[in-house]
């Protein structure tokens, strides 16, 4: 008795990262939108490593992001001093321990 011939497998094209796409948009949203990047890229990481891939533009998103947030908090506090201190000096130009303040 002859037997069968084993069977033929198709090769299988390479898999692909679900959340890629999702990367890319967080990594853009990361510099114009600092905390939405951010959690999208999160997100998009997470996703990518549970289906065992590493989202590189994910990773950098999440960087980037993280630095902005940073970044924007530090502003916004330094802001928030320096109306502050012209709220207690009033209109004009001071000098304050070598600071120059122009308020309005």
């Amino acid at each position: 008795m002859t037997q069968p011939p084993p069977p033929q497998y198709a090769a299988q094209p390479p898999a692909k990262d679900p959340a890629m796409v999702m990367g890319i948009v967080g990594l853009i949203l990361a510099f114009f939108c600092a905390i939405v990047g951010l959690v999208i890229s999160i997100i998009a990481f997470l996703k990518s490593r549970k289906a065992g891939f590493t989202n590189i533009p994910a990773l950098i998103g999440i960087i980037v992001g993280i630095l902005a947030t940073v970044g924007w908090s530090i502003g916004g506090v330094n802001l928030g001093n320096v109306v502050a201190k012209c709220n207690e000096l009033g209109p004009g130009v001071h000098k304050v321990d070598g600071v120059t303040f122009t308020c309005s």
